[in-house]
């Protein structure tokens, strides 16, 4: 039996007068309150106003039955939007049907009662809209049923009542007069609605001595000892039926979505997929904050999950907020409030958090969507290029902490990093968008031709590859940039000197005559001397011999050049000598030509003699 029912049955017994053996041995089968079972156990954690309905009913019959009886009734409490929609009062005390000692309702004449007869009739109707009545003259069940009966109205009807006797074989033996203690036992039902809650019925028997459960209830009901209308004392004359209940809110229901939103623009658009496994946790507000319900969630196959009551936690109204674990290999995009119905219910407080949904018995908060999308990344190398085809290829030097630079798409910088041993380079943990990455150019290299990866995107000069659209999951690889190691070209200007020629020892005449166009150390250096260097036709560089007669041109493209000396004033033109990479020596037109520079090539020995 429940905590309700056994508190009903102690309300019933206060008060009751001595009955015979019969009725006791009846009672005992009764159940003094009976409230509707509508749905499993539940566990309230939030604040339920009781509900508190009375009514007194009075003999006021002296001579006949022409007056009527009298019944006043009203109610309190509840939740907001409640009212009383049905209310029967049956005087079969046992179910039985009638029996000596139940009443019925005399309602009409020539029926079974006697000494005349009261239809029903309202005396008075405070604040309810609409009042319905069904009785049968002869009957034990007045059925009442309302439209806007809110708290505090109040309903004061008459209608003859009398008490049923025994059968002789050939006529009824009734009493025209039902007092107190002969309505006691009858029973009282009230059906109430409220929106966001389960119909609530509740059951208790009328009886005699009722002014304990009358000052319990709080309600302004006649006295047990006094009829309106009556001076003298009619405790004898009076019973009351007395109910309390609390209404059960409707269960609420809390589901949504996790998805990877593809696009990133915080909405679930055709074709993009759930994700399943990821665990979400509902937490219920309590003054100022959130306690964990302890319920979880798990997304199925599709992405779905959804919050409800279970036997050992209830989902009843109040505020709540869905925790969602971000999911391994996932990035949040964001949170959407769900609706219930057309009406938005909640915040996004951050990409795993919907907080502030306030939700009422019966709500369903659909579509409490969290969108997440697969990390993208950018990887590539930085490689000499040894041949020059733009492409990295297997024994091609790889370079080692090179600075490359992450973009967005407006050209601001997000991130630095640097090639590791491999000469390669990684931006990992990127949102779906448009990137650029750019290369700082490594000394002591020149600038060569870089290549677009995997997912596309173009060139930039210098050293920007841009236009990196990256969707979701999206692993953009081979984004390479390629170094050229330069050249150099070196050599001397001299005046050449006599070169003795010797036979068993001894030089041979004309000894002043004899110049080989070799750097000896018997020649002396020219410093000061202008040398050219030329390409396709294209003078690219000058420089001048120091006092040692050297000259070099370094950071050299790889190609075919020229090395041209301007002829110092006051020597004659000796004999020019092609260096350790070749040529074409001109010694007329002081001129090397011809000079294949390959990367990284070191020409040495170029010399150029006055």
């Amino acid at each position: 039996m429940s905590l309700w029912k056994k508190g009903f049955r102690r309300l019933g017994r206060r008060g009751q007068k001595s009955v015979s053996a019969e009725q006791s041995a009846q009672r005992q089968t009764e159940h003094i309150c009976q409230i509707e079972a509508l749905e499993p156990r539940r566990l309230l954690a939030f604040s339920v106003v009781p509900i508190h309905l009375g009514m007194v009913y009075g003999e006021y019959a002296t001579q006949d039955d022409f007056t009527g009886n009298r019944f006043e009734l009203t109610w309190d409490g509840g939740q907001p939007g409640t009212q009383l929609t049905e209310l029967v009062i049956n005087a079969d005390k046992d179910g039985q049907g009638l029996s000596p000692g139940d009443c019925f309702f005399d309602i009409a004449e020539g029926g079974r009662g006697v000494y005349g007869w009261k239809g029903f009739e309202i005396l008075e109707n405070q604040g309810i809209d609409q009042v319905s009545v069904q009785v049968e003259d002869g009957g034990a069940v007045l059925r009442l049923s309302f439209a806007g009966f809110d708290p505090g109205d109040r309903l004061v009807f008459l209608i003859d009542v009398d008490e049923a006797g025994y059968w002789d074989g050939t006529a009824y033996h009734d009493n025209s007069k039902a007092e107190g203690a002969e309505f006691e036992g009858s029973w009282l039902t009230a059906t109430f609605t409220a929106p966001h809650y389960y119909q609530a019925t509740a059951s208790s028997q009328f009886v005699d001595q009722y002014g304990t459960l009358l000052a319990g209830s709080g309600l302004s009901l006649p006295q047990d000892d006094l009829l309106p209308g009556k001076p003298d004392s009619s405790a004898d004359l009076t019973a009351g039926g007395f109910l309390q209940l609390q209404q059960t809110p409707l269960p609420i229901t809390l589901a949504g979505r996790v998805y990877e939103d593809a696009n990133m623009n915080n909405s679930i658009d055709s074709g993009e997929l759930g994700i399943a496994g990821v665990q979400l946790s509902l937490w219920r507000k309590e003054g100022d904050a959130y306690v964990d319900t302890g319920l979880r969630a798990t997304t199925d196959a599709l992405g779905y999950y959804r919050f409800e009551a279970t036997s050992e936690v209830s989902l009843d109204p109040g505020v709540y907020r869905i925790v969602q674990t971000q999911p391994d290999g996932y990035l949040s995009v964001g949170a959407q409030p769900g609706h219930v119905g057309a009406e938005t219910r909640g915040l996004a407080e951050s990409p795993n958090v919907l907080t502030e949904i306030q939700l009422l018995g019966g709500d369903q908060s659909q579509e409490n969507n969290f969108g997440e999308v697969r990390p993208a990344s950018i990887c590539g190398r930085i490689f000499a290029d040894m041949n020059l085809d733009g492409a990295w290829q297997p024994g091609e030097p790889r370079l080692a902490g090179v600075t490359v630079q992450l973009l967005d798409a407006d050209g601001h910088l997000l991130q630095t990093t640097a090639t590791n041993s491999d000469g390669q380079y990684c931006f990992t943990g990127l949102l779906p968008g448009v990137y650029s990455v750019r290369e700082l150019q490594p000394a002591g290299y020149l600038d060569g031709p870089d290549q677009v990866g995997s997912v596309g995107g173009y060139i930039v000069l210098p050293d920007t590859l841009a236009g990196i659209q990256l969707v979701s999951g999206a692993h953009g690889v081979e984004y390479n940039f390629s170094e050229i190691l330069p050249g150099r070209l070196s050599g001397y200007v001299f005046q050449d000197g006599p070169t003795l020629v010797l036979e068993h020892g001894q030089p041979v005449p004309p000894i002043e005559s004899v110049r080989d166009g070799q750097f000896t150390p018997d020649d002396t250096p020219l410093a000061g001397v202008s040398v050219q260097l030329w390409r396709d036709g294209i003078l690219v560089a000058e420089t001048t011999t120091d006092a040692n007669g050297f000259f070099e041109f370094a950071m050299l493209q790889p190609g075919n050049y020229t090395l041209r000396q301007v002829q110092p004033a006051g020597y004659v033109d000796g004999i020019d000598t092609a260096g350790s990479l070749g040529g074409l020596a001109d010694s007329h037109s002081d001129t090397i030509s011809a000079i294949s520079i390959a990367p990284g090539a070191n020409g040495t020995n170029y010399w150029f003699s006055e």
